[in-house]
Protein backbone atom coordinates (compact mmCIF):
# COMPACT_ATOMS: atom_id res chain seq x y z
CA UNK A 1 0.00 0.00 0.00
CA UNK A 2 1.66 3.28 -0.98
CA UNK A 3 0.81 6.57 1.25
CA UNK A 4 2.47 8.89 -0.78
CA UNK A 5 -0.68 10.74 -2.48
CA UNK A 6 -3.37 11.90 0.00
CA UNK A 7 -5.84 13.18 -2.41
CA UNK A 8 -8.03 15.23 0.79
CA UNK A 9 -10.87 17.55 -0.32
CA UNK A 10 -12.46 20.57 1.58
CA UNK A 11 -15.99 19.58 2.82
CA UNK A 12 -18.66 22.07 4.29
CA UNK A 13 -17.58 23.62 7.20
CA UNK A 14 -21.34 24.99 7.60
CA UNK A 15 -21.38 28.28 8.76
CA UNK A 16 -17.63 28.06 9.85
CA UNK A 17 -15.11 29.64 8.34
CA UNK A 18 -11.80 28.01 6.08
CA UNK A 19 -8.81 28.76 5.07
CA UNK A 20 -7.63 31.14 1.55
CA UNK A 21 -4.53 29.39 -0.61
CA UNK A 22 -2.95 32.36 -0.43
CA UNK A 23 -0.23 33.37 2.32
CA UNK A 24 -0.11 36.98 4.12
CA UNK A 25 2.78 39.16 3.58
CA UNK A 26 3.94 37.97 7.12
CA UNK A 27 4.04 34.47 5.39
CA UNK A 28 1.31 33.40 8.26
CA UNK A 29 -1.74 31.77 7.41
CA UNK A 30 -3.98 33.31 10.11
CA UNK A 31 -6.58 35.68 9.56
CA UNK A 32 -6.93 34.78 5.87
CA UNK A 33 -10.67 33.42 5.99
CA UNK A 34 -13.56 33.21 3.63
CA UNK A 35 -16.97 32.40 5.28
CA UNK A 36 -17.94 29.07 3.79
CA UNK A 37 -21.36 29.95 3.66
CA UNK A 38 -20.28 32.18 0.18
CA UNK A 39 -19.42 28.73 -1.63
CA UNK A 40 -22.54 26.32 0.33
CA UNK A 41 -23.48 25.49 -3.37
CA UNK A 42 -19.68 24.49 -4.09
CA UNK A 43 -20.08 21.13 -6.38
CA UNK A 44 -17.19 19.83 -4.43
CA UNK A 45 -18.59 20.59 -0.94
CA UNK A 46 -20.90 17.63 0.70
CA UNK A 47 -22.26 16.74 3.81
CA UNK A 48 -19.20 15.03 4.98
CA UNK A 49 -16.35 17.23 6.33
CA UNK A 50 -13.21 15.41 4.43
CA UNK A 51 -12.89 12.46 1.75
CA UNK A 52 -9.85 11.11 1.22
CA UNK A 53 -8.15 8.58 -1.52
CA UNK A 54 -4.93 7.42 -1.86
CA UNK A 55 -2.72 6.72 -5.27
CA UNK A 56 -1.30 3.01 -5.27
CA UNK A 57 1.64 4.19 -7.63
CA UNK A 58 4.34 5.54 -6.15
CA UNK A 59 6.74 6.45 -9.35
CA UNK A 60 4.60 9.25 -9.91
CA UNK A 61 4.73 11.69 -6.40
CA UNK A 62 6.01 14.84 -7.26
CA UNK A 63 8.28 16.31 -4.16
CA UNK A 64 8.12 19.79 -3.46
CA UNK A 65 12.09 20.59 -3.03
CA UNK A 66 11.30 22.70 0.24
CA UNK A 67 9.24 19.41 1.02
CA UNK A 68 12.33 18.11 0.58
CA UNK A 69 14.37 20.06 2.75
CA UNK A 70 11.71 20.13 5.68
CA UNK A 71 11.87 16.03 5.87
CA UNK A 72 15.36 16.59 5.70
CA UNK A 73 15.44 18.82 8.66
CA UNK A 74 13.06 16.23 10.87
CA UNK A 75 14.48 12.91 9.88
CA UNK A 76 17.74 13.21 8.21
CA UNK A 77 21.64 12.76 9.22
CA UNK A 78 24.97 13.91 8.68
CA UNK A 79 27.32 11.20 9.59
CA UNK A 80 31.04 10.78 9.30
CA UNK A 81 32.58 7.80 10.22
CA UNK A 82 36.64 7.21 11.09
CA UNK A 83 37.56 3.94 11.18
CA UNK A 84 41.04 2.71 11.66
CA UNK A 85 42.73 0.67 8.47
CA UNK A 86 45.66 -0.46 8.32
CA UNK A 87 45.99 -0.71 4.25
CA UNK A 88 45.36 3.28 3.83
CA UNK A 89 48.07 5.88 3.85
CA UNK A 90 47.28 7.61 7.18
CA UNK A 91 45.61 4.46 8.74
CA UNK A 92 42.35 5.34 8.96
CA UNK A 93 39.36 5.16 6.35
CA UNK A 94 37.53 8.87 6.48
CA UNK A 95 33.72 8.05 4.95
CA UNK A 96 30.84 11.17 4.92
CA UNK A 97 27.45 9.72 4.77
CA UNK A 98 23.94 11.16 4.60
CA UNK A 99 20.78 8.63 5.65
CA UNK A 100 17.31 8.99 6.30
CA UNK A 101 15.83 5.98 8.64
CA UNK A 102 12.43 5.39 8.90
CA UNK A 103 10.37 2.91 10.11
CA UNK A 104 9.87 0.09 6.83
CA UNK A 105 6.50 1.14 6.67
CA UNK A 106 7.37 4.30 5.44
CA UNK A 107 9.62 2.44 2.28
CA UNK A 108 7.42 4.32 -0.60
CA UNK A 109 8.40 7.33 0.71
CA UNK A 110 11.74 6.51 0.80
CA UNK A 111 11.84 5.41 -2.61
CA UNK A 112 10.15 8.49 -4.00
CA UNK A 113 13.03 10.64 -2.40
CA UNK A 114 15.56 8.36 -3.88
CA UNK A 115 14.12 8.89 -7.15
CA UNK A 116 13.26 12.58 -7.01
CA UNK A 117 17.21 13.22 -6.09
CA UNK A 118 17.92 11.07 -9.42
CA UNK A 119 17.84 7.99 -8.17
CA UNK A 120 20.74 8.00 -6.25
CA UNK A 121 22.41 6.10 -3.15
CA UNK A 122 21.41 2.94 -1.73
CA UNK A 123 17.91 1.84 0.13
CA UNK A 124 18.39 -1.09 2.59
CA UNK A 125 15.57 -2.74 4.49
CA UNK A 126 15.86 -4.75 7.87
CA UNK A 127 12.60 -6.31 8.02
CA UNK A 128 14.00 -7.97 11.71
CA UNK A 129 13.90 -4.40 13.08
CA UNK A 130 11.22 -3.11 10.41
CA UNK A 131 13.46 -0.66 9.75
CA UNK A 132 14.71 1.35 6.23
CA UNK A 133 17.38 3.74 5.59
CA UNK A 134 18.13 5.50 2.57
CA UNK A 135 22.23 6.38 2.02
CA UNK A 136 23.94 8.65 0.27
CA UNK A 137 27.52 7.87 0.51
CA UNK A 138 29.93 8.40 -2.72
CA UNK A 139 31.23 11.84 -3.55
CA UNK A 140 29.31 12.08 -7.01
CA UNK A 141 25.95 11.36 -5.38
CA UNK A 142 27.11 13.60 -2.13
CA UNK A 143 27.24 16.55 -4.47
CA UNK A 144 23.51 16.35 -5.16
CA UNK A 145 22.26 16.21 -2.01
CA UNK A 146 24.64 19.28 -1.12
CA UNK A 147 23.53 21.32 -4.14
CA UNK A 148 19.93 20.48 -3.08
CA UNK A 149 20.31 22.01 0.56
CA UNK A 150 22.18 24.62 -0.74
CA UNK A 151 19.41 25.95 -3.08
CA UNK A 152 16.86 25.09 -0.39
CA UNK A 153 18.50 25.40 2.58
CA UNK A 154 18.05 23.43 6.40
CA UNK A 155 16.35 26.37 9.03
CA UNK A 156 16.51 23.86 11.98
CA UNK A 157 20.17 23.42 14.29
CA UNK A 158 20.83 20.66 11.73
CA UNK A 159 22.12 23.16 9.80
CA UNK A 160 25.38 23.16 11.23
CA UNK A 161 25.47 19.82 10.92
CA UNK A 162 25.46 20.32 7.60
CA UNK A 163 28.10 22.86 6.95
CA UNK A 164 30.57 20.74 8.87
CA UNK A 165 29.50 17.75 6.58
CA UNK A 166 29.46 19.76 3.33
CA UNK A 167 33.26 21.44 4.80
CA UNK A 168 34.81 17.52 5.66
CA UNK A 169 33.36 16.55 2.33
CA UNK A 170 35.61 19.55 0.04
CA UNK A 171 38.33 18.27 2.07
CA UNK A 172 38.31 14.58 0.97
CA UNK A 173 37.56 16.13 -2.88
CA UNK A 174 40.61 18.16 -2.17
CA UNK A 175 42.50 14.44 -1.10
CA UNK A 176 43.65 16.28 1.83
CA UNK A 177 42.37 13.75 3.99
CA UNK A 178 44.95 11.06 2.71
CA UNK A 179 47.35 13.57 4.74
CA UNK A 180 47.94 13.67 7.94
CA UNK A 181 46.64 17.20 8.91
CA UNK A 182 44.04 16.86 6.65
CA UNK A 183 42.93 14.01 8.60
CA UNK A 184 43.27 15.93 12.04
CA UNK A 185 41.49 18.97 10.29
CA UNK A 186 38.20 16.35 10.03
CA UNK A 187 38.47 15.00 13.44
CA UNK A 188 38.55 18.52 14.58
CA UNK A 189 35.44 19.40 12.30
CA UNK A 190 34.00 15.82 13.26
CA UNK A 191 34.23 16.80 17.16
CA UNK A 192 31.85 19.52 16.57
CA UNK A 193 29.60 17.38 14.83
CA UNK A 194 26.10 15.67 16.23
CA UNK A 195 27.45 14.61 18.99
CA UNK A 196 30.99 14.69 19.31
CA UNK A 197 34.21 12.41 19.59
CA UNK A 198 33.73 8.53 20.63
CA UNK A 199 36.02 7.72 23.32
CA UNK A 200 38.08 5.85 20.55
CA UNK A 201 38.57 8.37 18.60
CA UNK A 202 39.76 10.84 21.69
CA UNK A 203 41.99 8.62 23.16
CA UNK A 204 42.90 8.12 19.02
CA UNK A 205 43.65 11.87 18.56
CA UNK A 206 44.31 13.71 21.55
CA UNK A 207 45.69 16.74 19.86
CA UNK A 208 42.21 17.70 18.69
CA UNK A 209 40.74 21.00 18.88
CA UNK A 210 36.94 21.42 17.80
CA UNK A 211 35.96 23.91 15.29
CA UNK A 212 33.42 26.31 16.37
CA UNK A 213 30.22 25.08 15.69
CA UNK A 214 28.30 27.54 12.89
CA UNK A 215 25.23 29.61 13.86
CA UNK A 216 22.00 29.15 12.85
CA UNK A 217 20.51 32.84 12.82
CA UNK A 218 16.73 33.04 13.74
CA UNK A 219 16.17 35.10 11.31
CA UNK A 220 16.26 31.74 8.68
CA UNK A 221 13.22 30.51 10.93
CA UNK A 222 10.89 33.72 10.85
CA UNK A 223 9.97 33.01 7.52
CA UNK A 224 8.78 29.53 6.66
CA UNK A 225 7.84 27.57 3.46
CA UNK A 226 4.80 26.15 3.58
CA UNK A 227 6.28 23.01 1.90
CA UNK A 228 8.88 22.72 4.52
CA UNK A 229 6.15 23.23 7.07
CA UNK A 230 4.94 19.96 5.80
CA UNK A 231 7.61 17.99 4.98
CA UNK A 232 9.03 18.67 8.98
CA UNK A 233 5.58 17.82 10.21
CA UNK A 234 5.99 14.81 7.80
CA UNK A 235 8.60 13.51 10.38
CA UNK A 236 8.04 15.44 13.48
CA UNK A 237 4.51 15.97 14.10
CA UNK A 238 1.67 14.41 15.83
CA UNK A 239 -1.89 14.35 15.14
CA UNK A 240 -3.74 12.86 18.41
CA UNK A 241 -6.98 12.09 19.30
CA UNK A 242 -7.92 12.49 23.20
CA UNK A 243 -10.76 10.84 24.92
CA UNK A 244 -10.81 10.82 28.84
CA UNK A 245 -13.32 10.46 31.29
CA UNK A 246 -15.35 13.52 32.46
CA UNK A 247 -18.86 12.89 34.94
CA UNK A 248 -19.72 16.08 33.44
CA UNK A 249 -19.62 15.33 29.94
CA UNK A 250 -23.06 14.09 28.70
CA UNK A 251 -21.31 11.01 26.85
CA UNK A 252 -19.53 10.70 30.24
CA UNK A 253 -16.02 11.53 27.84
CA UNK A 254 -13.93 14.62 27.38
CA UNK A 255 -13.21 14.32 23.58
CA UNK A 256 -10.38 16.28 21.64
CA UNK A 257 -8.22 16.81 18.85
CA UNK A 258 -4.24 17.27 19.33
CA UNK A 259 -1.60 18.77 17.21
CA UNK A 260 1.34 18.43 18.73
CA UNK A 261 5.49 19.22 16.93
CA UNK A 262 8.28 18.25 19.17
CA UNK A 263 11.71 19.20 19.03
CA UNK A 264 15.21 19.69 20.67
CA UNK A 265 15.02 22.80 22.95
CA UNK A 266 17.92 24.25 20.59
CA UNK A 267 15.18 25.03 18.13
CA UNK A 268 12.88 26.83 20.71
CA UNK A 269 12.95 29.62 18.23
CA UNK A 270 11.81 27.57 15.41
CA UNK A 271 9.24 25.95 17.10
CA UNK A 272 7.51 29.21 19.17
CA UNK A 273 7.92 31.00 15.21
CA UNK A 274 5.48 28.19 14.61
CA UNK A 275 2.97 30.31 16.67
CA UNK A 276 2.82 33.52 14.28
CA UNK A 277 3.14 31.12 10.92
CA UNK A 278 0.06 29.81 11.77
CA UNK A 279 -1.47 32.02 13.94
CA UNK A 280 -2.22 30.04 16.91
CA UNK A 281 -1.80 27.06 19.37
CA UNK A 282 1.32 27.70 22.16
CA UNK A 283 4.64 26.25 22.99
CA UNK A 284 5.62 24.61 26.25
CA UNK A 285 9.15 23.26 27.22
CA UNK A 286 9.61 20.35 28.77
CA UNK A 287 13.02 19.18 30.04
CA UNK A 288 15.24 19.46 26.59
CA UNK A 289 12.42 19.02 24.68
CA UNK A 290 10.17 22.41 22.99
CA UNK A 291 6.86 21.67 21.70
CA UNK A 292 4.31 23.48 19.59
CA UNK A 293 0.68 22.47 20.46
CA UNK A 294 -2.62 23.42 19.00
CA UNK A 295 -5.82 22.11 21.40
CA UNK A 296 -8.45 24.82 20.03
CA UNK A 297 -10.98 23.45 18.25
CA UNK A 298 -11.52 26.38 16.49
CA UNK A 299 -8.37 26.64 15.44
CA UNK A 300 -7.84 23.56 14.45
CA UNK A 301 -10.71 23.11 12.15
CA UNK A 302 -9.94 26.09 10.41
CA UNK A 303 -6.21 27.00 9.84
CA UNK A 304 -4.27 23.55 10.69
CA UNK A 305 -6.61 20.68 8.93
CA UNK A 306 -6.85 23.13 5.80
CA UNK A 307 -3.22 23.60 6.00
CA UNK A 308 -2.13 20.33 5.58
CA UNK A 309 -4.92 19.71 3.17
CA UNK A 310 -2.87 21.87 0.71
CA UNK A 311 0.04 21.04 1.90
CA UNK A 312 -0.20 17.06 2.59
CA UNK A 313 1.56 14.89 5.21
CA UNK A 314 3.46 11.94 2.79
CA UNK A 315 4.07 8.63 4.34
CA UNK A 316 2.39 6.74 6.90
CA UNK A 317 2.09 9.89 8.96
CA UNK A 318 -0.44 10.74 6.14
CA UNK A 319 -2.68 7.88 7.49
CA UNK A 320 -2.62 9.50 10.69
CA UNK A 321 -4.33 12.84 9.36
CA UNK A 322 -6.71 11.17 7.66
CA UNK A 323 -8.16 9.37 10.94
CA UNK A 324 -7.67 12.82 12.49
CA UNK A 325 -10.03 14.40 9.87
CA UNK A 326 -12.36 11.97 10.27
CA UNK A 327 -11.99 12.28 14.25
CA UNK A 328 -12.84 16.03 13.44
CA UNK A 329 -15.88 15.14 11.70
CA UNK A 330 -17.39 13.15 14.40
CA UNK A 331 -16.63 16.21 16.45
CA UNK A 332 -17.98 18.53 14.76
CA UNK A 333 -21.54 17.00 14.33
CA UNK A 334 -20.94 16.13 17.94
CA UNK A 335 -21.81 12.17 16.74
CA UNK A 336 -19.25 11.49 19.73
CA UNK A 337 -22.07 12.13 22.19
CA UNK A 338 -23.85 9.17 21.00
CA UNK A 339 -22.40 5.40 21.77
CA UNK A 340 -22.42 4.78 18.35
CA UNK A 341 -20.12 8.00 17.29
CA UNK A 342 -18.11 7.61 20.66
CA UNK A 343 -17.23 4.05 19.80
CA UNK A 344 -16.13 5.33 16.40
CA UNK A 345 -13.71 8.07 17.38
CA UNK A 346 -12.21 5.28 20.11
CA UNK A 347 -11.68 3.00 17.37
CA UNK A 348 -9.89 5.46 15.31
CA UNK A 349 -8.03 6.57 18.43
CA UNK A 350 -6.69 2.98 18.89
CA UNK A 351 -5.33 2.59 15.77
CA UNK A 352 -3.23 5.34 15.18
CA UNK A 353 0.12 6.54 15.58
CA UNK A 354 1.94 3.88 17.31
CA UNK A 355 -1.09 1.66 17.43
CA UNK A 356 -1.27 2.00 13.59
CA UNK A 357 -1.04 -1.44 12.06
CA UNK A 358 -0.78 -1.20 8.01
Amino acid sequence: MNFLLPLLEFSNFSNRTWLQSSRNKEGSFANHVIVSGRYSNHPRLNKRLYSTAYNSSNNKVKLDPWFLTGFIDAEGTFIVPLRPKNDFKCGWEVQSEFKLGLHLRDLPLLEAIKAYLGDIGTISVNKAKDVAVFRIASLKDLAVIIDHLTRYPLITQKRADFELFKSVVDIKLSGRHTTLDGLQEIVNIRASLNRGLTERLLLAFPQTIPVIRPIVVEADQKTLHPSWVAGFVSGEGNFLIGISKSPASKSGYHCYLRFKVSQDCRDEFLLRSFIAFFGCGSCARFDNIIEFICVNTKDINNIILPFFIKYPILGVKALDFNSWCQGAEILQNKAHLTPEGLARLKALKSGMNKNRVV
